[in-house]
């Protein structure tokens, strides 16, 4: 802030203030009427401050004091979103923030990068390849006011996307060893399959796995999977069920 003092002296002065937040335009003069400039730094502490500027005159030892107050800081702080949501790719976004003070930023995941910005800050995710979501904390702030809010940031997992064809040729009879036919349609990744069982053999062409199975010679049906194993998306797992009949000859 800005201020001048107002002051008529019969001799030659001198001024001074021991605060250093007050600087003076002026620290000497002549006799007469006089005018000091001076100039207070911002405050940002949340109290009043005071400080006193003295007149000297220097030939009748004479001091006028006057007392200057400053009004206490009040912090403000808005952050224009309480969440965020990143896909599983890697991706950046930003939030908006109003604050009257140098705030702090604090995160402790790893897999985020937050850089402060005009007006806000940008935040940047790295891609998740795990099949869980992971979520993290970034407050904003400052210890010395108090004050403090809290962005919750969500990354959620990569979902993957498949259609069979036929759905009923999954279920066979037990001497039913004729290979047949799935067709994987409008998957979101690359795969390889793998049968989970012995009596389940698979080739791949394109779209097309081609199945074959043993026969059933026991007295119990049996359950097994063609797995889709993610490529690109390690990890990715699907389950193609196949169902053979018992054997009720035996």
């Amino acid at each position: 802030g800005y201020g001048y003092l107002m002051f008529n002296s019969s001799h030659s002065w001198s001024a001074s203030c021991e605060e250093e937040w007050i600087t003076l335009g002026a620290t000497e003069g002549k006799a007469g009427s006089n005018k000091i400039t001076y100039t207070a730094a911002p405050n940002f502490e949340t109290s009043v401050r005071k400080a006193v500027i003295t007149i000297t005159n220097s030939a009748a030892a004479e001091e006028g004091k006057f007392t200057i107050s400053q009004a206490a800081f009040e912090p403000q702080l808005t952050v224009m979103a309480a969440s965020h949501t990143f896909t599983f790719e890697a991706e950046e976004t930003t939030i908006d923030i109003d604050a009257n003070f140098d705030y702090d930023v604090q995160c402790e995941a790893d897999w985020l990068s937050i850089e402060k910005i005009e007006n806000g800050i940008k935040i940047t995710s790295t891609e998740l390849t795990e099949l869980t979501e992971r979520k993290a904390e970034i407050k904003i702030g400052k210890e010395k006011y108090d004050l403090e809010e809290v962005i919750e940031i969500v990354q959620k997992p990569f979902e993957p996307t498949y259609q069979f064809r036929p759905r009923s040729a999954y279920t066979k009879s037990a001497d039913d060893v004729a290979p047949f036919t799935i067709f994987v349609q409008n998957t979101n990744f690359t795969y390889e399959i793998q049968p989970d069982v012995e009596w389940i053999a698979t080739s791949l062409e394109g779209n097309k796995i081609k199945v074959t199975l043993s026969a059933n010679t026991t007295q119990s049906p049996r359950s097994g999977n063609v797995l889709l194993k993610g490529k690109d998306r390690p990890g990715v797992v699907v389950k193609i069920p196949i169902k053979q009949l018992s054997n009720y000859y035996l």
